[in-house]
């Protein structure tokens, strides 16, 4: 059954409420729906052929109150921050293990294998919260901020009212003095999705509770909703953004990238968490905001020549579609959860500033393209880049394989247009690769 608890109430509405009653007169046996309207009882007559919808309509309804009760009854309270908190002295968490300890914002210890790279890069704890924190430039950030009774500015506080934990990770923040445990305060609900993403304000909880929007950065309007026991993240956008970040997730899949999974939900798209059983760390965390191609080449390298190529696989994939936005927020390492080893580049995600949403005119002739430019000249002047790419069997792409992504993208562009653009850049920089 449904897990979102204002999707169910609007089931509700849909569905009869109240029970049947029976009269007889005479030989006569007569049905009547009674139902209380709020100011008093009401009965309506019942027809033979409509008894069987109606009971089953009030069976449905009996099981999908049961079901809202049983989901509120999970939904934890919003936390009232204590000042040991707003301090920032406490302990930073990976599920119940302590991996930093910090006293007034003063890092007193940390665990280098097991801390989140932002902390072991910074030993900043509040501008580490502060990164967590949903962005405050959103129309909808702003109605759950009012919604939940939040009058505070700080991200870092922001961030606070969730614990400090995220849907991508296990680490969270725990106060000084504390007794809660990580169980406490995982999120369990999708409570305040809708206002989240659309501003819906139709239910309103009479305690404010705890919530993952609040650790759910980015400018796009988004939240996330549990859909058959899983979290989905669901993300807002123009229809030409929409249409890049299913197209390009599709090719990205075809040609063997990692990528994460796509799809439209009631005009919207949704894509489930790729990190549900292991850590995302976004790029700064340990290259910082410093999102040049050569710095982040430089710093993955130091870990492994493997994550360096998969980054490199990943940059060669967005000169193709021309996505413009790969920042260090929006790639990131995925980190196992038990002893903090880098497992890997998190999956291509986050393509919805590529093809027609940043380029109208998509001009075929690559040599005026300042971006392949850019890119290119990274990889000439970078003499381990361009050795990686020559030890490297890069992807095919075909026309076949766009056409078979046109296919199953349920959003529409000028196909032939698209395919010439993506075409012509592959071979440019297929060509250009042949002289490294």
């Amino acid at each position: 059954m449904e897990d979102n608890i204002i999707e169910l109430k609007k089931k509700l509405e849909e569905l009869p409420k109240g029970y049947i009653s029976v009269k007889r007169i005479g030989d006569g046996k007569y049905h009547y729906l009674q139902y209380f309207d709020g100011v008093k009882l009401k009965s309506e007559f019942i027809s033979e052929t409509r008894i069987k919808k109606i009971e089953e309509g009030i069976r449905k309804r009996r099981l999908i109150t049961e079901r809202i009760k049983k989901l509120e009854e999970k939904e934890k309270n919003l936390p009232n921050i204590s000042e040991r908190a707003k301090n920032f002295s406490g302990n930073l968490m990976m599920e119940d293990r302590v991996v930093a300890v910090f006293e007034n914002g003063e890092t007193k210890y940390v665990d280098e294998q097991l801390c989140p790279l932002y902390i072991k890069r910074t030993h900043d704890l509040e501008s580490f919260l502060a990164s967590r924190a949903i962005d405050q430039t959103r129309r909808n950030s702003r109605i759950l901020k009012k919604v939940l009774g939040i009058s505070e500015n700080n991200e870092a506080i922001i961030s606070l009212y969730s614990h400090g934990a995220c849907i991508t990770d296990n680490y969270w923040f725990k106060a000084k003095g504390s007794k809660l445990k990580y169980k406490d305060i995982r999120f369990d609900s999708d409570c305040y999705s809708e206002t989240a993403l659309n501003g819906d304000i139709s239910y309103i909880y009479k305690k404010p509770k705890l919530t993952p929007h609040l650790t759910t950065p980015g400018s796009y309007e988004k939240s996330w909703k549990i859909r058959n026991g899983k979290w989905y993240l669901y993300k807002k956008g123009n229809e030409d953004e929409l249409f890049s970040e299913l197209f390009c997730s599709k090719l990205a899949a075809l040609t063997g990238i990692p990528s994460a999974v796509y799809e439209m939900d009631d005009g919207v798209i949704r894509t489930e968490n790729f990190a549900a059983k292991l850590n995302f760390e976004p790029l700064e965390g340990i290259a910082g905001d410093n999102d040049n191609f050569d710095h982040v080449f430089f710093v993955l390298n130091g870990l492994s020549a493997g994550i360096a190529k998969q980054y490199l696989l990943l940059i060669w994939f967005d000169a193709i579609i021309k996505n413009v936005d790969r920042h260090n927020e929006n790639c990131g390492l995925l980190r196992d959860r038990n002893n903090g080893k880098i497992v890997s580049l998190a999956p291509n995600f986050d393509n919805n500033l590529a093809l027609l949403s940043v380029d109208k005119v998509l001009d075929p002739d690559c040599r005026k393209d300042g971006f392949i430019k850019v890119y290119l000249n990274f990889v000439k002047n970078n003499e381990t880049a361009a050795k990686y790419y020559k030890e490297m069997n890069l992807p095919v792409i075909s026309r076949e394989m766009i056409r078979k992504c046109f296919a199953e993208t349920p959003i529409k562009k000028d196909e032939k247009k698209i395919e010439t653009f993506i075409i012509n850049r592959y071979e440019y920089i297929s060509n250009c690769f042949r002289t490294l």
